[in-house]
């Protein structure tokens, strides 16, 4: 595949996981937090009182019980780590184009990032997919994917750290995984806006990777290139 389409897409799937934690979230946070229906939404955080009180009165979250409803609406929540690792790939193609093979920080950092968001994905997939027919399966797919938390805010960390360094496209992009990174520790303290796991720990990551495909949707076809090297 060339450059040119590997970043569109990566790009694009990028912006589609941000759209995908808005579509699923207020959904997952009501049925999680009040099995669909508050008794009171104004002291509920915002997604909830908002959002998901929207949905709660077009009858989205009372036409089954409330575990079908966690359940259906959760298994698709693996989406949102699957769409990043598109925009990772394209992001790290990019910056091999634009200033050669990786060190060894940029690799050890990509393969981290990359390997975690797998196993995320793989964990969410498995607790909420397979989590309806199994109790454990739903737990050790939960604990596998927090345990994924600690490689992707490590991973984000660094490669942010080797895109300040050496900009793929744009000098804000390492900002962005930076800020993203540090962010994720303080949503296990949010009582504000999501306080529902594993939302709000990607909330940081939700609103990043959207910002950096549009941004590679901008300028991710010109800038500096290696010596003698060609975009595709």
């Amino acid at each position: 595949m060339s450059i040119l389409k590997s970043v569109r897409i990566g790009a694009v799937s990028s912006i589609l996981s941000g759209l995908a934690w808005l579509a699923l979230t207020p959904f997952m946070a009501t049925i999680g937090i009040c099995q669909g229906i508050c008794t009171s939404w104004a002291d509920k955080p915002l997604v909830i009182r908002t959002l998901g009180r929207a949905v709660a009165h077009r009858g989205w979250l009372s036409f089954a019980s409330p575990d079908t409803l966690y359940f259906g609406y959760g298994r698709y929540f693996f989406l949102v780590y699957a769409l990043i690792i598109p925009g990772l790939i394209a992001l790290h193609r990019l910056q091999i184009q634009r200033h050669g093979p990786p060190n060894q920080l940029a690799r050890r950092a990509y393969l981290l990032l990359l390997v975690s968001l797998m196993v995320a994905a793989l964990g969410d997939f498995t607790s909420y997919g397979i989590g309806v027919f199994s109790e454990l399966a739903w737990r050790f797919g939960f604990g596998a994917e927090v345990l994924a938390w600690l490689g992707v805010m490590l991973g984000s960390l660094l490669y942010g750290i080797v895109l300040m360094r050496q900009p793929a496209f744009h000098p804000a992009t390492g900002w962005l995984l930076v800020i993203a990174a540090l962010l994720m520790p303080a949503t296990f303290f949010d009582r504000i806006l999501v306080h529902y796991a594993p939302n709000a720990q990607l909330l940081p990551f939700a609103l990043v990777w959207p910002t950096v495909g549009v941004v590679m949707l901008a300028k991710g076809y010109s800038g500096p290139r290696i010596p003698g090297g060609q975009m595709q």
